[in-house]
């Protein structure tokens, strides 16, 4: 049977040449995927092999509609079938990690560049080629199993699974570049790999709800310490810390479909606590409450995250990341607002009187060697609740988020320019992390994200936010401003996931090294070679 040139050609392991008319007959249902090979027989007549696939799957199975021909002649022998069976079991069981690695990755907390770039080397160690693209809400993977005697002879295979990008398990991001070395070090094989990710999909976050609770409220109490506050903005900010995880462990227990009030409801409490206290204590600033009860909710690496995400090409996913940030980032603001509304519209009299002898007062801030006690409190409380670190890993994350604060405020206060200070913590962290990276041999963007939560001026954004709709001017400088110091750290800050990893040789004949045959750029529909 002659072979058309413009349809992939695949033959069993000595068996007769077998021509699919139709590899792109793939259907996606949440989970479950289906592939529809059509194949003609000697007699002409069309002989469908579907596949079907759930990628929840725990182990690697065998499936003959991704080997596609794993028949044999007359001749071929009982040995020759369990090799062959074999092979597409390896080549299953590889594709099948590879997209599950891609999907954990990007959910918690990975970048699409760079997995797009680790991905085809991972599988170019194994002798297989890989094509992946992120979008928004999916990840697109394309697999080829050639022969390097004979590019007309490929097995392709096309897997599409869902991902929720934006969540920061950083514990479990670290165990799944841990996995990554092990496996291409040769330490493990891909069935073991596919248990060991199992077990890092199903693991629990590593603190619970007591612990967790704890940090908000150090996070709440330890906070206006380094926003100049007073002792009474410490205390009521230990509550209001509080209030924000009672409002987060309530909507968890809810349907997701309430989710989107959360930081509304967080932040309206916290304000509506502030101004509360502020009646019958004038030294109290409502704002430096309210941001110490929601600080872990500030969406500052969502925002730096959005930036690269468009600087790398991914236009739709970068948009949609930095739109998330802001809108959460508005929500907040809008909560400070409105609980300053209702204390204010309960009692009038009191607010006026309030906020007129707040200008009056003259407010003494916390001492500055209280700061030295404080920050690396905050700082492991938002590392261990905000992004659930633990570790060396944890360790090096406060490390970094010290030296971010400590570059700020000599920043600050040598040159008088708080926007010079943020950008120089900025630099800082990235040198840092870079660093860390290169000395551990771990992604640097594990210690990175809670570093940006302190330093990437979110705080800033949020005072912004509250000015512009307070309507008293100004604000928008402050907006500004956050977008632009989370934009100067982006270029090239994240090390590349592939760097960690030898200059591999890919599978083919010619032996081209992985990266250059497996560039980021190339499109998923071109994948197939005449």
């Amino acid at each position: 049977m002659e072979s058309s040139p413009d349809v992939p050609v695949v033959t069993g392991l000595e068996g007769e040449q077998q021509d699919f008319t139709d590899v792109w007959l793939f259907s996606h249902d949440g989970h479950d995927h289906s592939i529809d090979f059509v194949e003609e027989d000697d007699d002409g007549d069309e002989v469908h092999i579907d596949h079907n696939e759930t990628i929840d799957s725990k182990e690697p199975t065998l499936e003959t509609g991704v080997a596609l021909d794993v028949s044999s002649t007359a001749d071929d022998s009982d040995d020759d079938l369990e090799a062959g069976a074999l092979v597409h079991a390896d080549f299953n069981a590889t594709c099948r990690f590879a997209a599950r690695f891609g999907a954990a990755a990007i959910n918690n907390g990975s970048i699409a560049e760079n997995l797009e770039r680790f991905l085809p080397r991972l599988m170019s160690v194994f002798g297989y080629y890989g094509f992946f693209t992120f979008s928004t809400h999916e990840l697109s993977c394309n697999f080829e199993q050639r022969d390097p005697l004979n590019t007309n002879e490929t097995i392709v295979r096309t897997q599409n699974v869902a991902v929720e990008a934006g969540g920061f398990q950083l514990t479990k991001l670290g165990q799944l570049s841990d996995l990554a070395k092990d496996l291409i070090d040769g330490k493990i094989g891909i069935q073991e790999a596919n248990k060991r990710l199992d077990e890092i999909e199903t693991a629990p976050n590593p603190w619970g709800i007591m612990f967790s609770a704890i940090c908000f409220l150090a996070v709440g109490a330890t906070l206006p310490a380094l926003l100049a506050g007073t002792w009474w903005d410490m205390l009521v900010g230990f509550f209001a810390g509080g209030l924000a995880y009672g409002v987060i462990v309530l909507f968890d227990a809810w349907s997701t479909r309430v989710h989107i009030w959360m930081n509304l409801v967080a932040a309206f409490l916290c304000s509506t606590l502030g101004f509360a206290v502020q009646l019958v204590r004038p030294e109290v600033d409502p704002t430096i409450v309210t941001l110490s009860g929601v600080a872990i909710l500030l969406p500052s690496s969502t925002i730096v995250l959005g930036i690269n995400d468009m600087v790398s090409n991914h236009v739709i996913s970068g948009f949609e990341r930095l739109i998330k940030g802001l809108v959460i980032m508005t929500w907040l603001a809008l909560g400070y607002v409105l609980g300053m509304s209702f204390v204010t519209a309960m009692a009038p009299e009191m607010a006026d009187e309030a906020a007129k002898a707040k200008m009056m007062m003259d407010t003494e801030p916390i001492p500055f060697l209280w700061q030295l006690l404080f920050i690396p409190i905050l700082c492991s409380s938002i590392a261990t609740c905000g992004f659930q670190m633990t570790g060396r890993d944890l360790i090096g994350a406060i490390i970094c988020m010290n030296v971010g604060y400590a570059t700020s405020y000599f920043g600050i206060r040598f040159f008088d320019a708080p926007y010079v200070g943020s950008f120089m913590g900025s630099i800082a962290i990235s040198l840092y992390a870079n660093l860390w990276s290169r000395y551990f041999d771990r992604p640097n963007t594990i210690i990175l994200f809670p570093a940006f939560q302190l330093v990437v001026a979110g705080i800033v954004g949020f005072m912004g936010l509250t000015q512009i709709f307070e309507g008293t001017g100004g604000g928008h400088e402050q907006v500004l401003h956050m977008l632009v110091v989370a934009g100067v750290v982006v270029p090239r800050w994240v090390e590349r996931i592939d760097s960690l990893l030898p200059d591999l040789k890919g599978p083919d004949a010619g032996g081209n090294s992985a990266k250059a045959c497996c560039r980021p750029n190339t499109r998923p529909w071109y994948f197939l070679h005449k």
